[in-house]
């Protein structure tokens, strides 16, 4: 595990790469991240995997806050999380000793929660407050680590994400690519009527290439075509369906949008709930007057 990369690496924009089928089983891990996240860089193999996201607001090159996620097959030399947080604090304190506060939030026989507030050390370097969760299943490790360059976050926000990674937990039916690969589903409030939210979600399907196959009044469903070829569905996924589901709450509208991935061909297949919502999101602000 490359623990250092997202507090030391210099990021840039490539294509999304998917995880191969695995041989064995591997576990996924269940986590929701706000839809104003996006995904900057992904990669990985048959073993392991990772994913950067970024606000949309920031630019990869000068980002405020990022989230990483990484994941591996356990192996039978695997350090504890406890080990691992040990070899994480003795190879930044390497780096610069005395330049950051380590501080464990949480842990128990399989997991650790700690946060590290860092002074730079040399020039170019940043400020940075991190809040880290080291996870181990029976089959696979998970790292993940909110970042923000500033020396101290703010309460709200700390709380915030310590709440968020502690309820990360392990689902044994998603492989990693799951989690890697693919957007998060949506449950949120919007301040738009049903009928204007429902009016705007069929150009947000299309503009993902998402069909709508059936509507009723409180939900709209889409299918993306299946792709001809592993790499087309390595690249852009193929054959998802999404649905949309609408509450009305008083003049605003309760949004929850999935994407379903069926059985066939599922480790390839992407999650288009988010990219959705924020066409969504486009069209009812475009809309209003």
């Amino acid at each position: 595990m490359n623990k250092l990369a997202p507090l030391v690496v210099s990021l840039c924009l490539i294509a999304w790469v998917g995880v191969a089928a695995q041989k064995a089983p591997m576990e996924g891990l269940k986590f929701k991240l706000d839809p104003d996240w996006y995904m900057l860089d992904s990669g990985g193999d048959s073993t392991s995997g990772y994913a950067v996201y970024l606000r949309h607001q920031d630019n990869p090159n000068h980002w405020n806050e990022l989230f990483r996620f990484e994941t591996g097959r356990m192996k039978s030399n695997q350090k504890s999380p406890q080990e691992e947080f040990n070899t994480v604090k003795a190879d930044t304190e390497k780096h610069c000793r005395g330049a950051t506060v380590w501080n464990v939030i949480d842990h128990d026989a399989n997991s650790i929660l700690f946060e590290l507030q860092s002074k730079p050390c040399k020039a170019g370097e940043h400020e940075l407050d991190a809040i880290w969760r080291i996870i181990q299943g029976k089959q696979s490790w998970f790292d993940v680590m909110y970042t923000a360059r500033v020396y101290e976050v703010a309460p709200e926000t700390r709380m915030k994400w310590i709440a968020t990674l502690k309820d990360a937990t392990i689902n044994p039916d998603a492989g990693p690519v799951d989690l890697i690969g693919v957007t998060i589903d949506i449950d949120e409030v919007v301040p738009f009527p049903v009928d204007k939210v429902m009016a705007a979600l069929k150009p947000a399907m299309e503009s993902q290439d998402c069909y709508v196959t059936s509507t009723t009044a409180d939900s709209i469903e889409c299918k993306r075509p299946r792709a001809s070829t592993t790499a087309q569905q390595e690249a852009s996924g193929g054959g998802e369906s999404v649905t949309a589901r609408l509450e009305a709450q008083g003049d605003q509208a309760h949004v929850i949008i999935t994407t379903g991935k069926g059985f066939y061909g599922r480790l390839l297949k992407r999650n288009w709930s988010t990219p959705i919502y924020q066409e969504m999101m486009k069209n009812l602000q475009k809309a209003q007057p």
